[in-house]
């Protein structure tokens, strides 16, 4: 099971490229995150597999302007991104794409 300090740093660690000043080109397609738990929505299954859900562009928590027209995702530019991110021995074996969402699971080596 996942202790919450390695919980926490998994988190920071999103929030802290999601929400950098210069973020790659692949993460354009993501929205930056003001309130990281609610945003986020982690999901930890009993196997210690992590499930987040990270929204597009347009469609953040209380967004109130123009949904932008489909902003491309490079599913594969994003998940390298992000991987690269992780704290050590965490890994994404899995990413899909909804309407509103990227949905990822992360899990330990």
């Amino acid at each position: 099971m996942m202790t919450l300090p390695l919980f926490d740093s998994l988190i920071a660690a999103l929030v802290e490229v999601l929400n950098a000043s210069t973020r790659p080109p692949a993460l354009r397609c993501l929205a930056r995150v003001k309130y990281p738990l609610r945003e986020i929505q982690p999901t930890v299954y009993p196997d210690g597999t992590v499930e987040i859900a990270l929204s597009r562009v347009g469609h953040e928590y209380k967004h109130r302007g123009a949904r932008p027209a489909n902003v491309p995702v490079d599913l594969e530019g994003v998940k390298e991104v992000l991987e690269s991110a992780l704290p050590n021995g965490y890994h994404i074996f899995e990413a899909s794409i909804t309407e509103k969402k990227i949905i990822l699971k992360i899990r330990r080596y």
